[in-house]
């Protein structure tokens, strides 16, 4: 069994449009949360800021929670602008999904040993975060293969998701195993 771990090096970017440029563009993490109390309830967002012009938008966060509803030690996190948590939010893509953006692309590297192309291998390919990268990429990333390499392979039964997911069209999840035959 071969353990391959994605680390990914910066959320991705979304894509918005800018009222300034007043076009589509890429809005990248400030890494910085933003919260409004009123009263005993909250609203927290994370700050993104436009590539071309620096124009800000919030990513709401949490809208009209109690107080007492958010753990201490959690709204420490948020009040310090934790960077841990701010990657978090901005590799969350439910919450991105719910603010109506598109997701950039995300840059990644695939941790683990190589491949043996000589033998068969089950391959377990896990990450942190779901992500909008495609196991395509990762795959052939890390097997230094061309995406015509990757289809044929795919297309002789050579790679096989364990689970019957499609390799050329799903998208990273928590776990998913390969088997790679030669």
């Amino acid at each position: 069994m071969i353990f391959w771990k994605i680390e990914y090096q910066q959320p991705p970017a979304v894509i918005r449009f800018c009222k300034r440029c007043k076009t589509k563009t890429a809005y990248v993490s400030s890494g910085q949360f933003r919260i409004n109390a009123n009263g005993k309830v909250l609203d927290i967002w994370l700050i993104y800021c436009c590539r071309e012009c620096g124009q800000i938008w919030k990513l709401e966060v949490k809208s009209r929670v109690s107080l007492n509803s958010i753990p201490k030690a959690l709204l420490k996190q948020y009040m310090e602008n934790d960077i841990r948590l701010s990657f978090c939010c901005a590799m969350d893509v439910d919450l991105l999904a719910r603010a109506g953006v598109e997701i950039g692309k995300t840059q990644f590297e695939v941790v683990g040993e190589a491949l043996d192309f000589s033998k068969e291998h089950k391959i377990t390919i896990t990450s942190q975060f779901p992500a909008p990268v495609r196991v395509s990429s990762v795959l052939r990333k890390k097997l230094g293969w061309s995406s015509k390499e990757f289809q044929q392979a795919v297309r002789e039964g050579r790679l096989i998701a364990q689970d019957g997911r499609n390799l050329r069209t799903c998208k990273v999840d928590k776990e998913l195993v390969v088997l790679y035959r030669p």
